[in-house]
């Protein structure tokens, strides 16, 4: 039942405008008794009768990503404020565009929490699409930000579709210290540049940023919406 319903929410990719790469995610609570089991009453309200369920994200588009590019004064890549920006630096012109970008299902879980510190020991099952028939495709969490960051902030377990009418469960460690910048898109990997890497590491800190000024959590709609 939980593969059909993340299913379901791989299908909401469409309507966002996402055609490709249409994945679902749904971030599960860790088992009632274990150490790190969160109270009923600080779960995440959902619309359905599963107490299990945290959060529901699919990939749609996110808000725009401002130029990037070396920075003739310092002689090192960054990401500039806005086009105008980037041209009064002199950045020439193919790289002074705004960078369209996606926010992936995993994240759109994890920003949806009360708290970041909610998803310690949590299990996040994720599925994909495939193009073609109702199969599904193979959905392990990416390296441009996903998978990281739920190792980052505790979730323990994967699992996904595996491409061949089953499930991969895959299990995670915690590693607080990760720095996803120089993990991916501030690193001289091959992830260099990398838009969804570096709009996942954003958005974190600005969910930070509100849990410490206390602001509510984003909203499902609300955080699609962002990109809209």
């Amino acid at each position: 039942a939980l593969v059909q319903r993340a299913a379901r929410l791989a299908r909401c990719c469409e309507s966002a405008g996402i055609f490709c790469r249409r994945h679902g995610a749904i971030l599960l609570a860790p088992p009632e008794g274990s150490k790190v089991a969160m109270p009923k009453k600080d779960r995440m309200p959902v619309h359905c009768d599963d107490p299990r369920v945290l959060a529901e994200g699919f990939n749609h588009p996110a808000p725009f990503l401002g130029p990037r590019g070396q920075d003739p004064r310092t002689g090192t890549p960054r990401t500039f404020a806005s086009p105008e920006e980037a041209r009064l630096a002199g950045l020439p012109i193919k790289h002074q565009r705004l960078r369209s970008v996606q926010r992936h299902a995993e994240v759109h879980c994890l920003l949806q929490l009360p708290r970041l510190t909610d998803a310690c020991g949590a299990s996040v099952l994720v599925v994909e699409l495939a193009d073609i028939g109702p199969a599904f495709r193979w959905a392990e969490p990416c390296s441009r930000g996903c998978m990281q960051l739920l190792m980052k902030h505790g979730v323990s377990q994967v699992l996904f579709t595996n491409g061949a009418g089953g499930l991969e469960a895959r299990g995670l460690s915690h590693t607080p210290e990760l720095d996803l910048p120089s993990a991916s898109f501030a690193s001289c990997s091959r992830l260099a540049g990398d838009t969804i890497s570096e709009r996942a590491h954003l958005d974190m800190e600005e969910k930070l940023e509100r849990e410490r000024v206390r602001l509510p959590a984003w909203g499902c709609d609300e955080l699609v919406a962002q990109g809209a």
